[in-house]
């Protein structure tokens, strides 16, 4: 008897930490709802479908919401007939015009066969004081889904600091950002299927 309660109350208390998908949010992916990266949980926590083509998905660890973070894992996938090396050209171009307000963009990018990786960091400092800095990998590739979509898949991990973090946070990613390099490129990309 004590037994069966145990499990009864073990049972009730996990169920209580796994909070069913927001009906707003959509598993366009058609993948687990939860993705590991680095000894992190993330959690499916937004999605977006914005054009008839592009499709959106943000995953946050528990506690963390989309306006104020310190890691999200993103995916997008785009059906097009432009190439992953189009695109992070593009994204490069971006962050390019954003150098003369942001000082602190700064992009590196790399390839490695036939797939590219963009390792970049901007801030925000609109209330006249550095507000929060964000350190991204971005990894593109050309992508063809279960379904047969072909196009450019892009996963991706974001840190941020904000406030008085973020001196600690700079000085920090000084030793981290090539071993995070290193362990995003292996990170292995889960196979989507679009579901509209």
């Amino acid at each position: 008897m004590i037994k069966n309660l145990v499990a009864a109350t073990a049972l009730i208390l996990l169920s209580s930490f796994v909070a069913p998908l927001p009906a707003d949010v959509k598993n366009y992916f058609n993948i687990a709802e939860e993705q590991s990266f680095d000894n992190l949980h993330y959690k499916l926590s937004w999605s977006s479908h914005p054009a008839e083509n592009y499709y959106k998905q943000e995953y946050l660890p528990a506690g963390e919401t989309s306006e104020h973070f310190d890691h999200m894992l993103v995916m997008d996938f785009a059906i097009t007939e432009a190439s992953a090396s189009q695109l992070i050209q593009q994204k490069k171009a971006e962050l390019e015009k954003l150098k003369p307000s942001d000082p602190i963009v700064n992009y590196e990018a790399y390839e490695k066969a036939g797939e590219f990786m963009l390792d970049f960091i901007l801030s925000d400092s609109s209330s006249g004081s550095l507000n929060i800095v964000e350190h991204n990998i971005y990894r593109y590739r050309s992508y063809t889904d279960k379904a047969g979509h072909k196009g450019v898949l892009l996963i991706g991990i974001s840190e941020r600091a904000y406030g008085k973090n973020i001196k600690a946070f700079l000085t920090a990613l000084k030793g981290t950002r090539i071993k995070q390099l290193n362990k995003f490129a292996g990170y292995k990309i889960p196979d989507i299927e679009i579901k509209p």
